[in-house]
């Protein structure tokens, strides 16, 4: 099939005065394809993460970006795509390196861009391969990276208009599990108790609903890298260092639960996260970014590149919201 396609495009070459060789020609295939895979898991939800296609598309990525023929086994007739050792760690890490150095200045460019506000320098070819940027991003955290719920959020963004939970409608529904293992959310859901079994002890529930707002403020010494922190209007910061799953999905956010009484001694605890999906513009705060790890890599984005999506009509702001139950013995 490869052979008689390329035969083709070579006529085709040939009768307008060009040519390339199959390695080119292949290369331009798997580049296309790979931003075909990328728009269709943004906009539509349907990628090959965690199928049996998954890896010959990360193969196929690569080779788009880099051209290395040798390291995903494409003979010298642009066939035999192999992928022996492309996800080892050796591989994984040339992988890495390659996706920074190719992308580095193209963030450079846009930030410097979104920053002035020129939207006008975002042509139809630029938004799409920002968009497709941040796609890749996103797949590499849902599927390699080990952020699934960051990676998650951030491809239902890029679905913008199209997007699950957006104002006026029900929220987007995540997992709770990064919530429920966070030592900081753990700290205040044992505070916050202290203040419903002040209530349960006068034997009325004057509150059935509590917020971690103006309740919770920030404990002195504590290591916020470690532990996470409260903020002072009682919003809960995540662990930055020792829970990364949480931070890059959600890292400053409020907690709320409601109480419902089984009997006397027992109640059902509700809790619930319930946030907006946002990030702050240049024009709010410039110097708000995120470090993200790419293998051995950093990429410093600027929280103002990704809310600028939003203006280039790219992405949308959502709500989302994470709860889990408890049944609690207060006596």
């Amino acid at each position: 099939m490869h052979e008689g396609l390329h035969l083709d495009q070579h006529e085709w070459l040939a009768a307008n005065g060009l040519e390339a060789d199959d390695i080119t020609l292949e290369r331009m295939a798997y580049e296309q394809s790979t931003m075909t895979l990328a728009l269709l898991q943004a906009n539509f939800g349907l990628g090959v993460g965690g199928s049996k296609y998954e890896d010959v598309a990360l193969a196929g990525a690569y080779f788009a970006l880099s051209g290395d023929k040798e390291l995903v086994g494409i003979t010298d007739d642009g066939r035999s795509l192999s992928l022996s050792d492309l996800l080892g760690k050796k591989n994984t890490e040339k992988l890495a390196k390659m996706f920074f150095e190719y992308y580095c200045p193209k963030v450079e460019k846009w930030q410097k861009w979104a920053k002035e506000g020129k939207i006008e320098n975002f042509t139809e070819q630029e938004k799409n391969e920002l968009k497709l940027f941040y796609t890749l991003l996103a797949i590499g955290g849902k599927f390699g990276l080990g952020y699934p719920e960051a990676g998650d959020l951030l491809l239902n963004y890029l679905k913008g208009e199209k997007a699950k939970g957006l104002e006026g409608t029900p929220p987007y529904l995540i997992s709770p599990e990064p919530y429920k293992n966070s030592v900081i959310v753990q700290d205040a859901m044992s505070r916050m108790k202290q203040f419903i079994l002040k209530d349960l002890q006068d034997g009325v529930l004057d509150r059935k609903s509590w917020s971690s707002k103006n309740l919770l403020f920030p404990m002195k010494g504590r290591d916020v890298n470690k532990l996470g922190n409260f903020k002072r209007e009682g919003y809960l910061a995540s662990e930055q260092t020792a829970n990364p799953r949480l931070k890059f999905m959600n890292n400053i956010f409020p907690l709320y639960v409601n109480v419902r009484v089984l009997d006397k001694n027992t109640v059902e605890l509700e809790w619930i996260v319930e946030d907006e999906y946002i990030f702050k513009s240049y024009r709010e705060d410039p110097t708000v970014y995120t470090d993200l790890p790419v293998g051995n890599y950093t990429f410093r984005l600027d929280d103002g590149l990704s809310q600028f999506l939003e203006e280039l009509g790219i992405a949308k702001r959502f709500w989302y919201k994470a709860s889990w139950k408890e049944v609690w013995k207060w006596k």
